[in-house]
């Protein structure tokens, strides 16, 4: 999970489709999706479940 804590930006997957974020999103990624990347002018918090 993403949230967007300032700023506006892209989400890029490694495939290179990208959807616009901005301040007060909230974006759920699944594992599958593979690596993602955070582009433009962007801060967010990666949340992640506790390590087992």
């Amino acid at each position: 999970m993403l949230v967007v804590v300032k700023g506006r930006g892209e989400l890029v997957s490694a495939s290179g489709d990208a959807i616009a974020i901005s301040r007060g999103a909230t974006v759920l990624t699944p594992f599958a999706a593979g690596p993602l990347t955070l582009r433009g002018g962007v801060e967010a918090l990666r949340c992640r479940p506790p390590r087992a």
